[in-house]
């Protein structure tokens, strides 16, 4: 981390033997091959995913995070809610899933995947579109194309107020 923004990730998943890393600047690669987001420019075909909040945040967490989902189900083409967040930011760089919002206070596994994700030609920002941190409210990361799409979808929504 530098100026709460996050500089190098490594994330290593021993079952299949892949190793993820990020420099910033220095582009995003699995096991030495370039990671290259998605180019989809339609949110309509796009496949995008979200997390879920932490046991305790409260009622009007889950309440927004489940407001998010139904806004998405409107929007997108396929919705997936799953943890960790880190291995859907990892197929966000790869180019397998073209979008991760996250509406909650969670921020586990958001460092490495913000910094796979950017490296590999995706857009990381919060809720409003202003670029992302570990102080922001709420995260989204995608295909460059599908970012405003989505910001208007979660614009409703009390995690982008």
């Amino acid at each position: 981390m530098r100026d709460n923004v996050p500089v190098l990730c490594a994330i290593h998943l021993p079952l299949s033997g892949a190793t993820y890393t990020a420099l910033i600047g220095g582009g995003a690669w699995l096991n030495g091959t370039r990671l290259s987001a998605s180019s989809k420019s339609d949110l309509r075909s796009a496949m995008v995913g979200t997390g879920q909040a932490a046991p305790d945040e409260g009622t009007a967490a889950y309440l927004n995070i489940g407001r998010s989902v139904a806004a998405m189900l409107e929007a997108a083409l396929v919705v997936q809610v799953s943890v960790p967040s880190t291995l859907q930011l990892i197929r966000v760089a790869e180019g397998h899933q073209d979008l991760f919002w996250q509406a909650s206070q969670v921020r586990s596994g958001l460092l490495a995947g913000a910094l796979l994700v950017a490296e590999a030609g995706g857009r990381v920002s919060d809720l409003r579109g202003a670029p992302w941190n570990t102080d922001s409210g709420g995260f989204l990361a995608g295909a460059p194309a599908l970012t405003a799409p989505a910001l208007a979808v979660l614009a409703t929504l009390e995690a982008a107020a």
